[in-house]
């Protein structure tokens, strides 16, 4: 399928604009290309809700990029129909891609409940707002499908913290999709939809053929863009097996427990975002990171596992360990180090100091600027001095 001329052209308005969370150019952006869609309303966090029908599927995205600085970007196109950006950190496919599908899936009619989230890219702060807030929003939703993945071949059954989808749903909707390419992978990290786990029964992420999320070097594939549109707008979701159960199956892969997150209202140490995760670090401290942070910081260390073993091998938190409250063990190589290093951006109960590497200092003051939201960096920058 070839995107019409009309489509494409919003596509690259889309792409142009860097828009980092509550800049003037994403508020400009909702405004020209979400607000003037049918029946759109907004909540009291600025997300943009829109039902049509009453299917029982969430269809998800977001309205914020990593950008470091809001404005417009030139655009490149190659001969295989991969997009860059000129000169900028990045292309901010993630998730303009998922964004614009929404935006023609609408268009189309498509039944279900659209949700474009704000302040993902900061920790997840609309979906928060409705999963603590609006629950009753989602009263009737079985599916929370979000077009945020990168690659093409990623149908997301694990989010943090861990199962989100069930092996059968992400097999079913493959084939509604009619795109093979599409298979069940056990190593996603965030979006929006993770904050929905405890909520509704399926959970995942689709790929939408962006890479190189973040980095100067993202790139959006024109054609699977193209494919998976053609792909949505002709499949028949009336045969999606939902099997996971929401209250039941929130724990790791094989961890035989559940665990919830607790969600504060305070600010996280590390970028700023509001709604905050409270955990205890050694001596008793305590200090607020977001999801979007701590997976950041130990995203790896779940990686690693994944690969060598192939699946989640992450634990179920338990009590008595500190480490156990970050979701690793004393057996993974090099979690002490990173454990420490967040203490000395945190809020504190003594004034004792603890040693921190270089290279993880720069880590972490690097993402606490980039991720930051005004208020947030403004408040480490004070921190700082």
């Amino acid at each position: 399928m070839t995107i019409s001329y009309l489509a494409r052209q919003e596509l690259f308005a889309m792409l142009s604009c860097q828009r980092p969370s509550g800049s003037t150019t994403e508020r400009r952006w909702i405004q020209r290309h979400i607000d003037t869609l049918p029946d759109c309303r907004i909540d009291n966090t600025g997300n943009r809700i829109i039902r049509i029908g009453d299917a029982p599927i969430l269809w998800s995205s977001h309205t914020d990029t990593v950008h470091q600085q809001d404005g417009y970007q030139r655009l490149h196109e190659d001969a295989q129909h991969i997009v860059r950006a000129i000169g900028s950190n990045c292309l901010g496919a993630d998730d303009t891609a998922g964004a614009w599908l929404m935006r023609q899936m609408v268009l189309a009619a498509i039944p279900g409940l659209y949700i474009w989230h704000r302040a993902e890219e900061i920790g997840g702060v609309g979906s928060n707002f409705i999963a603590m807030h609006t629950p009753e929003l989602l009263d009737g939703i079985k599916a929370a499908i979000a077009f945020d993945r990168y690659g093409t071949q990623s149908i997301v059954t694990h989010q943090f913290p861990g199962l989100c989808c069930s092996h059968d749903f992400a097999q079913s909707l493959s084939s509604a999709l009619r795109l093979p390419s599409l298979q069940p992978d056990p190593t996603g990290t965030f979006t929006d939809t993770a904050n929905y786990a405890g909520i509704i029964s399926e959970c995942t992420n689709v790929s939408v053929g962006y890479e190189g999320a973040h980095t100067s070097n993202e790139s959006l594939d024109l054609v699977w863009l193209a494919t998976l549109l053609d792909a949505l707008l002709t499949a028949n979701f009336s045969h999606l097996v939902y099997k996971r159960d929401p209250e039941a199956d929130i724990g790791w892969l094989g961890g035989g427990g559940t665990y919830e997150w607790e969600s504060g209202y305070d600010i996280c140490e590390l970028c700023g975002t509001q709604y905050g995760v409270t955990w205890e670090s050694f001596d008793s401290r305590v200090f607020q990171v977001c999801r979007r942070c701590y997976y950041d910081l130990f995203g790896d260390m779940v990686q690693s596992e994944v690969t060598s073993n192939g699946a989640y091998s992450m634990p179920v938190p338990q009590t008595g360990d500190p480490s156990s409250n970050l979701g690793i063990t004393t057996k993974t190589r090099g979690w002490k180090a990173r454990f420490k290093g967040l203490i000395p951006y945190a809020r504190k109960e003594s004034n004792e100091q603890c040693m921190i590497s270089e290279p993880l200092k720069h880590s972490i003051e690097s993402r606490t600027h980039k991720k930051a939201s005004r208020f947030g960096r403004k408040k480490a920058e004070a921190n700082a001095n």
